[in-house]
């Protein structure tokens, strides 16, 4: 992949993406006392070939979202919304090759990519086979604070509602 393109891919995400770490509550309800942070990326646009890019090249998804609709007193739009998204291994390699290029979501990038550097330092795996084991509370702070890093970074108006272990 040239420069010209990971500098294009860069700008698309730094304009019209979002970085972010996702929260799941879904292992607690299994097997495990501390949810899950994941690094996630987003893109939402009206032009679908620049996230065809993004899908030809890192993988991930890709979905119509819609028609573009603002509200009852604004405009409404016939045109289509498509939303790419990758999470997990695919956002890492993601921002990882997109790090160098990125202006704006610099900061949200290296706090996502530290936040899967500390999930993979504490997996356990037997025979090949991933455990989930509960991650040491000096480690659960750390991604719970780059969590709410990333939020404030985001300009999230929802940080009362989240809680600490």
């Amino acid at each position: 992949m040239s420069v010209q393109e990971l500098a294009y891919l860069a700008g698309i995400l730094d304009s019209e993406g979002s970085v972010m770490i996702k929260r799941s509550v879904y292992r607690m309800k299994n097997d495990c006392i501390n949810p899950t942070y994941t690094p996630r990326v987003q893109v939402k646009m009206s032009d679908e070939r620049p996230l065809l890019m993004f899908k030809q090249i890192f993988k991930g998804y890709l979905n119509k979202a819609g028609k573009i609709y603002s509200g009852d007193r604004s405009f409404k739009s016939n045109k289509i919304l498509y939303v790419y998204g990758a999470e997990h291994q695919i956002a890492y390699n993601i921002l990882f090759q997109l790090l160098p290029y990125l202006i704006i979501k610099k900061e949200q990038a290296k706090l996502a990519l530290g936040i899967y550097s500390l999930k993979q330092t504490h997996q356990r795996y037997v025979k090949g086979i991933r455990y989930s084991i509960p991650y040491p509370k000096e480690l659960f702070n750390k991604m719970h604070e780059s969590y709410i890093q990333v939020k404030k970074l985001n300009g999230s108006r929802y940080l009362e509602n989240v809680w600490k272990i």
